[in-house]
């Protein structure tokens, strides 16, 4: 099932640049702004799996499993913290 949804208070300017859009791309200002909602959210999943993709890729480059103890956990956290920092 498909909702429905009313936007209120879109600015005027907004407004325009919404119509501008959907005439120059032969779109109903509702595909428009369903098309802009989309794209906006297929970025983001973009750029969160090439995040995931790099942090898989440092993980291979590091070099093979060590078993874990306590002074490489330690070590672990403490460039973690360094990293976290402003």
């Amino acid at each position: 099932m498909k909702a429905n949804v009313t936007l209120k208070g879109i600015p005027a300017d907004l407004q325009a640049l919404v119509e501008r859009s959907a005439q120059a791309n032969f779109r109903s200002e509702n595909q428009e702004l369903l098309y802009r909602i989309s794209s906006s959210y297929d970025a983001e999943q973009a750029a969160f799996a090439r995040r995931h993709q790099e942090h898989i890729n440092h993980a291979l480059a590091s070099g093979p499993a060590a078993p874990l103890d306590r002074a490489r956990l330690k070590a672990a956290r403490d460039r973690a913290l360094r990293k976290a920092r402003p």
